[in-house]
């Protein structure tokens, strides 16, 4: 009896005050020939794995509402001694409801495990072991001012695969909002 009360006192509430109610505005990114995942907190559409060539591509976004930015996340997982880069930095944003371009920050936020700070340099420079974190090995995260937009594009320059150039299919988001019993502390 003494440990249903220990029970009812102290485990149930710290347990349930683990989740919270909560609304979370997102994009759900889609791609010609890609497949939709969910996030690791909360159950949003909010991932896109999809291959250009054999090279793994995943997409995500994040709202970053303390500085009033939207990141977009392009995560390439190339396989071991697989070398790629795009022919160029020219990345663009599309808002699809006005038809119009919207200005991205620039330089671009490059992340790479060879530490080269460029999309367009050849990656791998040197030998990496690769990591099993997807945005460890090669990302570009590619920052613009969040104004409301609900449907936006993202155009990317034609990627090289082994020498082989490959058309990097745009990537289309569209707002959403979830609402549900969420992890309070994610």
């Amino acid at each position: 009896m003494k440990y249903v009360h220990l029970f009812a006192a102290v485990i149930l509430p710290l347990a349930l005050m683990a989740c919270v109610p909560a609304a979370e505005t997102y994009y759900r990114p889609s791609v010609k020939g890609g497949e939709i995942s969910t996030g690791h907190c909360v159950p949003t559409e909010s991932l896109s794995l999809f291959k250009v060539g054999d090279l793994s591509v995943r997409v995500r976004s994040f709202i970053i509402s303390h500085i009033n930015t939207v990141q977009v996340r392009l995560e390439l997982k190339p396989s071991a001694g697989q070398r790629i880069y795009f022919v160029s930095d020219e990345f663009l944003i599309r808002n699809l409801d006005q038809d119009i371009g919207v200005p991205i920050s620039r330089p671009l936020d490059v992340h790479r495990e060879d530490m080269v700070e460029s999309p367009t340099v050849p990656f791998p420079v040197k030998e990496v072991s690769l990591s099993p974190y997807w945005e460890l090995n090669f990302s570009i995260r590619v920052h613009f001012p969040f104004d409301d937009i609900e449907h936006f594009e993202l155009v990317s320059p034609p990627i090289v695969i082994d020498g082989k150039k490959y058309e990097f299919p745009p990537i289309q988001f569209e707002q959403k909002i979830w609402a549900g019993i969420g992890p309070f502390n994610c």
